[in-house]
């Protein structure tokens, strides 16, 4: 989903090049609903008259605590104050299409980000490793339990929208079990469970992990129209036990999942915020 809020005489321009575009927009009409409609967006636009430290400091208190983080995009005029904000990586955690050129630039930038949907497991992952700095074995448990490039999670945190909308996207299914991933990172399953306790704030082990990974690599792969046979066969399970996954960790039968996965989504956030003590 794509949500949008301009506070100034922009905003019929931004809609008219996101029509043009073919976007489906949800626009909203104060700050207040915008940053309510971010914990299920993919994309957020915002059209800003200035891009102040008033301004820089709302979106991020707005990104702030979202188990998946959106991209957002923020389309001002060109002056020396918003050049010099948007240099900090750290203090900017959005990406910038000066007003000036927002004809050609905007709607090439926002697709390019709703494409680049990925799993909120491995944005959730992302941020809680940011806080806690786990051991490189579990660092590396993590990656392979969220389908990341290894060394995904070595790298300093950047709080712009260089990550991609939901997080890095799985293309490939996790292990089937703990010992199969305590084994990938040079460990028994016991010593990763003994290590995981230790270094990460989450209630659950890698077990609960490896099963949401695998729900949702699942029905991502049956939106882009692969077959249960062959996402079961891929995933080396039963199509049954993706059902009982759906039915276990979000409370409903996979056919529903697949047809709702923004409510998979705010089940998901939910379980996490429980499981990081929320």
């Amino acid at each position: 989903m794509i949500i949008a809020y301009s506070d100034s005489s922009m905003r019929s321009r931004l809609q008219r090049l996101l029509q043009v575009a073919d976007l489906e927009v949800e626009w909203k009409g104060s700050p207040s609903d915008f940053q309510d409609a971010l914990r299920l967006a993919h994309v957020g636009v915002v059209g800003s008259r200035s891009l102040g430290e008033h301004e820089v400091d709302w979106l991020r208190v707005a990104l702030t605590g979202l188990a998946f983080r959106p991209s957002c995009v923020v389309v001002t005029p060109l002056t020396i104050e918003s050049v010099q904000r948007r240099r900090s990586r750290e203090t900017c955690p959005f990406q910038v299409v000066w007003e000036e050129e927002v004809e050609a630039r905007l709607p090439p930038v926002v697709m390019d980000l709703r494409g680049r949907r990925g799993s909120p497991l491995g944005s959730a992952v992302e941020r809680m490793v940011e806080d806690c700095r786990p051991r490189p074995a579990v660092r590396k448990a993590l990656e392979i339990i969220c389908g990341m490039p290894e060394g995904t999670l070595c790298r300093p945190a950047e709080l712009d929208s260089r990550r991609s909308v939901d997080g890095p996207v799985q293309d490939h299914p996790p292990p089937t079990s703990v010992k199969r991933l305590a084994g990938l990172v040079f460990l028994t399953a016991s010593p990763l469970r003994r290590y995981w306790k230790l270094d990460l704030p989450l209630r659950c082990g890698p077990k609960q992990l490896l099963k949401w990974s695998l729900l949702l690599w699942a029905i991502r792969r049956r939106l882009e129209g692969d077959s249960w046979y062959l996402i079961s066969t891929e995933a080396g399970v039963r199509r049954r036990t993706v059902r009982r996954y759906a039915s276990e960790l979000a409370g409903c039968g996979i056919v529903k999942a697949v047809r709702d996965p923004d409510e998979i989504r705010v089940r998901f956030a939910a379980w996490w915020a429980d499981q990081m003590g929320g």
